[in-house]
């Protein structure tokens, strides 16, 4: 009786064991830089409950950016992420796609090659190469870390391993650049596309810091112009199937906003005079991401993402 009892304790903790989350367990933070022309803060992924989709078992990441004078950017409020793990690979839900796709492969040898799909056109994939598989202490903790290489050409600001060969290890995904998605892997936001730093990361077993990394919360206060501090545009609906409104919250302009749309890979697709107001007919792109940059005077305003359904 007690060898059976012991074997059965043995079983049960096996698989225990091996179901228990690793990558994005509950209260897991990302730190990473947050510099665009306007700000100059942090950001922070938090890993903070579980939830279903498509019925899928998966974690609820929030994203929070912070500006350089410590308050939260309103914008980001509404920020999420959802990821999950499955058989040593993590994916992460597209929006376009409605559906996972891969993010990491943990269980991979030298040689191999790993396919994933362009983040901001699913439909349109990519290949990394795994050039050498190391081990990297943080504590006692010991975490395998896989180096990658692109095979021909691959989607600009692919935080995950090309360009620029970054490595990712389990647990923490990429060990340079923050990022989980489509969204944030390489986010347009106030106008600048950006690779953010990883700064840190943080669980009840892994504290890791960046080299050169002494505060996971410093800001880095800028000069900001008070009209780029107080401009709020306000494009709806996003997502959108055809037509997008403009309007301008906050402030009054004496000068005309122009408007300039472009896709994904920095493409000039339109221009649009005069647009507070307005609209703009896009019903004829494609599904994807759209970046629609303000300006007044030639000057720089702000930009925002657009969602093409």
């Amino acid at each position: 009786m007690k060898d059976t009892t012991l074997i059965l304790f043995t079983i049960l903790f096996s698989l225990s064991t091996f179901a228990q989350d690793n990558f994005a367990p509950i209260g897991a933070k990302w730190y990473a830089d947050f510099n665009s022309e306007s700000h100059s803060g942090y950001t922070v992924y938090e890993v903070t409950k579980d939830t279903i989709v498509n019925n899928i078992n998966a974690k609820l990441i929030e994203v929070k950016h912070f500006k350089s004078n410590g308050m939260i950017l309103l914008d980001s409020i509404f920020e999420r992420e959802i990821v999950y793990e499955e058989q040593n690979a993590v994916f992460y839900f597209n929006a376009i796609e409605n559906d996972f796709l891969p993010l990491y492969y943990f269980n991979v040898s030298e040689t191999d090659i790993l396919d994933f799909n362009q983040p901001l056109d699913p439909t349109n994939s990519f290949q990394l190469l795994v050039d050498s598989l190391t081990t990297q202490y943080i504590g006692e903790v010991s975490l395998n870390v896989v180096h990658t290489s692109a095979l021909g050409s691959t989607p600009d600001h692919w935080g995950i391993g090309a360009p620029g060969s970054l490595p990712y290890a389990e647990r923490i995904g990429c060990l340079q650049v923050a990022g989980f998605s489509s969204l944030h892997i390489s986010d347009p936001i106030l106008g600048t596309y950006f690779e953010p730093r990883l700064r840190c990361y943080v669980d009840e077993e892994i504290n890791y810091q960046a080299d050169g990394v002494e505060n996971c919360e410093q800001l880095f206060p800028i000069s900001i112009k008070n009209l780029e501090e107080q401009l709020r545009f306000f494009v709806f609906p996003n997502p959108t199937y055809g037509e997008i409104h403009i309007k301008l919250i906050g402030v009054t302009l004496n000068s005309k906003v122009a408007a300039n749309l472009y896709d994904i890979s920095g493409r000039l697709l339109s221009k649009h005079e005069d647009i507070l107001g307005k609209t703009i007919d896009i019903q004829h792109l494609n599904t994807g991401f759209y970046i629609l940059e303000f300006t007044t005077n030639g000057q720089y305003l702000s930009t925002e993402k657009i969602i093409k359904r």
